[in-house]
C-alpha cells in the first residue's frame, strides 16, 4: 500500500469499511453462462480479510451499483453488516450506511476504484483505490493498494490498516498454533 495523497485521517478512528464491489472484490470482469446466468469471481484472500476486519471489531459495508444474488450471498456468508445493491447514487447510500450504523463519514475507509465511488471518497475519512482505478479516483485516493481489485486488494487494505493501528497481532493470535511442551 502506497501513499498517494496527504490525509488527516487517523487511522485509530476507523470503525467502518465502505467498499465498492466490481473492481475491489472482483477484477470487474463478468462471466455469463450460455443460459445467460451471471458469474462472480470472489478471492478467498478479501474474504479472509474481511473476517480479520470483523475479529478486529471494525464494521463492514458494500455498495454496488450492480445487483446480484451472488453478492448477496457473499456477504451475507462474511457477515458484512450492511449491503446496499443497485445503487444509484452511491453518495446518498454512503450516507445512509453511516446513519444507520451509527458511525460519522469522518470515521470511515472507503475502497472504490470508478467515477461512481468519487462521491463518497470525498466524505469519507480515508480513501483507498486499486492501481487500475480510473484516473480521477487513483487522484482523489489517499492510498492505493499493490494489488488489483479481485487479486487481494481488499485484504491488503485491511491488513494494513490493523497493522497500522497495531491490531494486527491480537487478531492473528486467533491463529497461531498453540505451543504443547
Amino acid at each position: 500500500m502506497r501513499v498517494n495523497k496527504e490525509s488527516t485521517l487517523d487511522l485509530n478512528t476507523v470503525r467502518l469499511i465502505v467498499t465498492d464491489l466490481d473492481g475491489i472484490w472482483t477484477d470487474g470482469g463478468i462471466f455469463i453462462d450460455d443460459n445467460g446466468r451471471e458469474l462472480v469471481r470472489f478471492s478467498v484472500y478479501d474474504g479472509a480479510g474481511v473476517v480479520l476486519a470483523r475479529k478486529a471489531g471494525l464494521r463492514l459495508a458494500v455498495i454496488s451499483a450492480r445487483h446480484r444474488p451472488a453478492v448477496q450471498h457473499r456477504c451475507r456468508d462474511l457477515g458484512v453488516d450492511e449491503l446496499r445493491q443497485a445503487s444509484a447514487d452511491k453518495r446518498e447510500d454512503f450516507l445512509e450506511v453511516c446513519r444507520k450504523l451509527d458511525v460519522t463519514p469522518a470515521e470511515t475507509l472507503y475502497l472504490g476504484d470508478d467515477l461512481n465511488d468519487l462521491r463518497p471518497m470525498a466524505l469519507a475519512g480515508g480513501a483507498v483505490t486499486v492501481p487500475n482505478a480510473a484516473p480521477e479516483v487513483l487522484a482523489a485516493a489517499h492510498w492505493v493498494t499493490g494489488r488489483r481489485g479481485g487479486e487481494g486488494a481488499l485484504r491488503e487494505a485491511i491488513e494494513w490498516l490493523l497493522r497500522a493501528t497495531n491490531r494486527w497481532e491480537a487478531v492473528i493470535a486467533a491463529f497461531q498454533p498453540d505451543t504443547v511442551r
